[in-house]
């Protein structure tokens, strides 16, 4: 019995590391916008920050499916 108590330990955690891969993503997406144009959001069109923001749910739900499908988040715990 303990031991089913252990085998989902790793949950809690890897919903933390999920929101901070969200997050990550995010900010990983504007930067890159960012450092397109020189630094300076004034300068990014308005059509590349919106295809940006529709294409970011797609993006973060293919991710943590991938994530998901490929046990990443439940093996980081075993071998930390």
């Amino acid at each position: 019995m303990e031991q089913n108590v252990h085998t989902n330990a790793w949950i809690p955690k890897a919903v933390v590391v999920a929101f901070l891969d969200v997050i990550a993503m995010i900010a990983v997406n504007f930067t890159a916008l960012w450092m397109r144009y020189d630094f300076r959001f004034a300068s990014v069109p308005e059509d590349y920050v919106r295809h940006s923001l529709h294409y970011l749910p797609y993006c973060i739900g293919m991710t943590l499916v991938v994530y998901y499908i490929f046990k990443l988040y439940q093996m980081i715990w075993r071998f930390a």
